[in-house]
């Protein structure tokens, strides 16, 4: 092994070093090249080679050269923590804990290291030992801005978004140039209601890298959110989102089937989701598959998360396999699904996170079809179909805006079946009170100040009322002075705004509904999940129909249990809904007394 060099060979060496931090990384590699030509056991040469050849992405050369520093030099920390790093954006997490864990116990002051276990954690779903480890490392190297990236997604995995808001803000400002803190900062932006700023931040992120498609495919479902852009914006751009992945696949597609044609066959159905649990995706997904015939259709269900939770004990009870996909790569999950013959593969995730439209775009299964959990088209010609209806997506120009065939259903394109054991208030709270109570539980990025000045117009316009409001991003201060702010220019003091506390199962979360007469739906990005629950507790829901399916979902729901009257056509009769409404004490009454019946038939 060789520990020092000649002068000349030195100074081909730093040259070398310098061109890579200056991201020439041609001329980085022939600079090291060159010095492994006349001192082939120089470890660090082989370490440095590595480097580059990961970040131009030739990871199995790259593997084989941290092999070779590695057999030059096993004590070289440095080359074992950038291995270690290697092996966690290869997938192989484990493997790199083992190795980050080797190059600490040879030197505790490598905190390389210390920032690559803590992503290893992270890719693990261990963030809150990754947040541990990575405050450690964020104190060491202050300058680091891939341990501020990794902290920060550690504690956006654990809620704390107010935390994690200014690492990431600060992982942005170290390095400019990295794609990855600035899809972090996008989505915990997001959450805290601040849409263009993360929109902003996801297109530069797309910019430094255009075919990061784990920042487009959250840049698109954040495009919903907001006061919204046009629907032709939201099928342009996961057109290109579309092309773009399939182009990137098209080598590895597949072109033909093995499956049995034979008529009358039963067919096998796979559905595909990281959320096969407590879960909206889960909630919806359960009645469903517990009323398939088992007889007609064999399901496996493919789920990247093994919670064991009792939703997916459902979906476990409900199918004929249940496979834990978690770990998987795209590759390998696309040929397991090959392999098990699946003649009909449901993506039930869209572009909302964890998705596996990487899996799709190889068309593992003949037909492939998506529903539930993306209010829009996926962009994806391997996508066949997508499940609607009528009321969410009417024929005509929808069917334009999608790269999918629309299958509509004949009534409501969702199935919701109430929490056992959670039983509504059986009169309003007004009743009790004296003073009503409107309310909204969806995300804090629905809310824009659009939606919070027409909802200060409705309560001025109910004198005495007060607004309910429940998202996680209100844990942040500055979201809910934002909120407040925006009806306080509507003329509402602060004092008629309540903000509850997230509940840790969504069971305890259903009791609040016993404290809202009526829910305020967002717009033009409506409620789902919320609207079926404030519903299903006898809580009337009023909802403005929108231009698309992200808007006209509670328009949908509200049709299939016959409650027109509560579906506005403009922002003018929807404050004129809801305050009316919300002085007819006796409708009131007899909708909180029916709608529970009503929704469970």
């Amino acid at each position: 092994m060789v520990r020092s060099l000649p002068p000349v060979e030195r100074a081909l060496f730093d040259e070398g070093c310098q061109h890579f931090h200056a991201r020439r990384f041609d001329l980085a590699e022939a600079r090291f090249c060159a010095v492994l030509a006349s001192s082939p056991t120089f470890a660090p040469a082989h370490g440095n080679l590595a480097e580059v050849l990961r970040a131009t992405g030739r990871v199995p050369a790259a593997f084989e050269a941290y092999a070779r520093a590695l057999e030059a030099d096993p004590d070289d920390a440095l080359v074992r923590s950038n291995y270690g790093g290697a092996l966690v954006e290869a997938g192989r997490p484990e493997e790199a804990i083992a190795e980050l864990e080797r190059a600490l116990a040879t030197d505790p002051a490598q905190d390389r290291a210390r920032t690559n276990l803590g992503a290893a954690l992270l890719a693990l779903d261990r963030p809150g030992e990754a947040a541990a480890i990575l405050e450690q490392a964020v104190a060491r190297m202050p300058e680091s801005w891939a341990a501020h990236s990794s902290l920060g997604a550690a504690l956006v995995r654990l809620g704390r978004h107010a935390a994690a808001l200014p690492i990431l803000e600060r992982a942005v400002a170290l390095e400019p140039r990295a794609p990855e803190p600035r899809t972090t900062l996008a989505g915990c932006l997001a959450v805290a209601g601040r849409v263009d700023e993360a929109l902003q931040q996801y297109r530069e992120a797309l910019e430094l890298s255009p075919r990061l498609f784990e920042a487009w495919s959250p840049m698109l479902f954040t495009m919903h959110h907001g006061d919204g852009l046009p629907p032709e914006a939201h099928f342009d751009e996961a057109a290109r989102f579309g092309r773009a992945l399939e182009r990137s696949l098209a080598a590895v597609t597949h072109a033909a089937w093995p499956n049995d044609r034979a008529p009358g066959r039963r067919l096998r159905v796979g559905f595909v989701s990281p959320d096969l649990r407590r879960h909206p995706v889960g909630f919806f997904l359960a009645p469903v598959l517990e009323a398939l015939d088992r007889e007609a259709l064999e399901t496996v269900a493919y789920s990247d998360g093994n919670t064991g939770d009792d939703v997916q004990q459902r979906i476990r009870a409900a199918v004929h396999l249940f496979r834990d996909t978690s770990g998987l790569s795209d590759a390998a999950l696309d040929e397991r699904i090959a392999a098990d013959g699946i003649d009909v593969l449901v993506d039930l995730s869209g572009h909302t996170k964890g998705n596996r439209l990487g899996v799709f775009a190889r068309r593992p299964a003949p037909v492939q079809v998506s529903w539930l959990g993306y209010p829009d088209t996926t962009g994806l010609s391997a996508i066949g179909w997508r499940i609607t209806d009528a009321v969410a997506d009417p024929p005509g120009r929808a069917d334009e805006l999608h790269t999918e065939t629309l299958l509509r259903l004949p009534r409501c394109l969702v199935a919701w079946r109430r929490a056992p054991g959670v039983a509504p208030s059986p009169v309003p709270p007004s009743a009790t009170t004296g003073a009503l109570a409107f309310g909204c539980f969806n995300n804090l990025s629905k809310l824009s100040p659009r939606v919070a000045a027409l909802w200060g117009r409705i309560l001025l316009d109910v004198p005495g009322s007060s607004l309910l409001l429940k998202s996680r991003g209100f844990a942040l201060p500055e979201s809910r002075a934002r909120v407040l702010g925006c009806l306080a220019a509507a003329g509402v003091s602060g004092e008629r705004v309540a903000f509850l506390d997230q509940a840790p199962r969504p069971e305890d979360g259903l009791a609040d509904y016993a404290r809202v007469d009526i829910a305020l739906d967002p717009f033009p990005y409506n409620g789902t999940t919320t609207t079926c629950e404030a519903l299903s507790m006898g809580v009337p829901v009023v909802t403005l129909r929108g231009a698309a399916h992200a808007g006209r979902v509670g328009a949908s729901i509200l049709e299939a249990l016959g409650e027109r009257a509560l579906i506005a056509e403009s922002e003018g009769e929807y404050a004129r809904v809801a305050a009316e409404l919300g002085r007819d004490v006796t409708r009131l009454a007899a909708l909180r007394a029916s709608l529970p019946e009503r929704f469970d038939r």
